[in-house]
C-alpha cells in the first residue's frame, strides 16, 4: 500500500531502508542509471550484511580479517581475508548462519567493509553487474 503512491510516469523511485550505515556518493545516480537502463525488472545496491551479496563479498576475498579486541569494544585487523571458520560465510545459500543467525558475524561483515572505507580500498567491493540468475 505504501508503494500505492508512486505513479509518476518516466519516474525511478529509490526504496531505503532505516538502517543504512554508509551510501556513496554516486549511488542514487548509478541505480537510477541501471534501472533507466531496462535491463533488470529490479536494481539493487551493493548491500553489506545480505544474505546473498555476504556470500559474494567472501567469496571475491572482500571481507578482511577484522576481529573483535579481548575487551570485545573494538575490532583488529588480523589480514586481508578472513581465515578464521567462526567467521564462515556459506557460499550458494540465502541463509547463511553466519549471516542471519548471530550478531557479531553482522558486526564483523560492517567493520570489514568500514575498515575498507577507512584506507580508501572500498573499490574492491564495486565489482558491477552481479546477476542473480
Amino acid at each position: 500500500q505504501a508503494f500505492g503512491v508512486c505513479t509518476e510516469p518516466d519516474t525511478v523511485y529509490i526504496k531505503l531502508d532505516d538502517d543504512i550505515v554508509y551510501i556513496s556518493e554516486t549511488a542514487f545516480a548509478e541505480l537510477a542509471r541501471e534501472k533507466l537502463r531496462r535491463r533488470f525488472l529490479y536494481v539493487s545496491a551493493n548491500v553489506i550484511n545480505h544474505g546473498i551479496l555476504s556470500a559474494v563479498h567472501s567469496s571475491l576475498g572482500q571481507l578482511r580479517d577484522v576481529r573483535p579486541t579481548v575487551e570485545g569494544i573494538s575490532w583488529q585487523y588480523h589480514g586481508e581475508v578472513m581465515t578464521e571458520p567462526k567467521y564462515r560465510i556459506e557460499a550458494h545459500t540465502f541463509y547463511s548462519d553466519c549471516v542471519w543467525r548471530r550478531w557479531d558475524c553482522a558486526a564483523f561483515v560492517h567493520e570489514a567493509f568500514l575498515s575498507r572505507l577507512e584506507d580508501n580500498s572500498s573499490c574492491l567491493f564495486d565489482f558491477g553487474i552481479f546477476a542473480f540468475h
